[in-house]
């Protein structure tokens, strides 16, 4: 930047960053549901192969405890991602109010 180039508000770059955000709210919930899912079927797979649940209490139950099991982590990975995707969408607000505050000030002077 040059020593005589000033830095000049523009409500656009508020709006383009509070849409980021928006687009990566819904991505980081995705991600979350994703996630935790991946990560309840490996949890699952390690527990039955494991603990040999499979031959110690039948296919079945083995099969039930895996499903409960990702079902579990899928909920809390979903949780966790529209936790993360309130914050982001907290912050967009946070920096559209801040950009409404200033145009109405700029207004009345």
């Amino acid at each position: 930047m040059a020593q005589n180039e000033t830095v000049k508000y523009d409500v656009a770059v508020i709006h383009e960053f509070a849409e980021e955000l928006y687009r990566k709210s819904a991505r980081r919930e995705k991600q979350g549901v994703i996630l935790g899912f991946l990560f309840g079927l490996v949890l699952a797979v390690s527990l039955v192969s494991a603990a040999s649940l499979d031959t110690q209490l039948g296919r079945w139950p083995a099969v039930v405890i895996s499903v409960v099991v990702v079902a579990v982590c899928t909920w809390f990975g979903m949780k966790l991602g529209l936790d993360a995707g309130l914050r982001l969408r907290l912050q967009a607000q946070l920096a559209l109010c801040q950009a409404a505050i200033e145009q109405n000030t700029r207004q009345g002077r």
